[in-house]
């Protein structure tokens, strides 16, 4: 049985109801991180040095009413189906910037929207201040309405272990920087770093990254790809796909 916490006020809709204890990070994305005993060592840098401890489960707090729960399970349930079936397992990448579709946009959209909608509203885990954008992904989710693609975009860089298959065993902490004048996070799991930028009206430069890379309306998207161990900051990121647009390379 799910284990509630006390009564309070939903993060996301705002009434008050008996909250569950929401993962911030879905609970399938520790999966293939647990040990023997379902347990799983949490690792996180400080400037004392690395910080470990045992879990029994991935990070969550009591945040959302039972219906909001449900919400959010569904697309939970239809990214972990897509991407666990088509995308993890699919072997080797052999491509620098791999194309992926028969996604539905929406759900896609929203799923991610949701995490980083999380990482803000939580207390812990690394969180994270998204200003004004918070309650405009907060209406999103709440209406799951997902918006164009130049609307708060989400883009991916799959994470490659040392024979180019996708390395899902790492789970990060939001890291927040800016570029052409908006902020940007980025947080990895699922194999992927998963990038957000704080946009509604992109400039020229954003709207070229939007489209090359961007998760499209027509439910495909271009996933750039690193391995898991190099350091990538946006602005190698942002350097690697301009120089992939001019040099048509994609």
């Amino acid at each position: 049985m799910q284990r509630r916490g006390k009564v309070g006020e939903c993060k996301l809709c705002r009434q008050q109801a008996k909250l569950h204890c929401s993962h911030i990070i879905p609970e399938f994305c520790y999966k293939s991180i647990y040990r023997s005993k379902h347990q799983l060592t949490e690792v996180r840098v400080s400037p004392q040095g690395l910080n470990r401890r045992i879990s029994q489960k991935g990070y969550k707090e009591p945040m959302l009413c039972s219906s909001c729960e449900q919400k959010m399970n569904i697309w939970e349930t239809a990214f972990h189906d897509f991407w666990y079936s088509t995308i993890v397992p699919s072997g080797p990448v052999t491509q620098k910037y791999p194309v992926i579709d028969g996604f539905d946009y929406k759900w896609m959209k929203l799923f991610h929207l949701s995490v980083i909608w999380r990482l803000h509203s939580a207390e812990g885990f690394g969180r994270i201040d998204l200003g004004s954008y918070a309650e405009q992904i907060r209406d999103m989710l709440l209406r799951e309405n997902a918006g164009l693609a130049n609307n708060l975009p989400v883009f991916g860089c799959l994470l490659l272990d040392d024979t180019n298959k996708i390395m899902d065993m790492l789970i990060t902490e939001p890291g927040m920087g800016r570029w052409d004048n908006s902020y940007f996070y980025s947080v990895s799991y699922a194999g992927c770093e998963w990038l957000f930028l704080m946009v509604n009206e992109p400039t020229k430069k954003q709207k070229e990254v939007i489209d090359a890379f961007g998760i499209q309306v027509n439910g495909s998207m271009r996933l750039m790809t690193a391995h898991y161990k190099r350091s990538r900051s946006w602005d190698k990121l942002v350097r690697e796909i301009r120089s992939a647009i001019k040099g048509r390379s994609i």
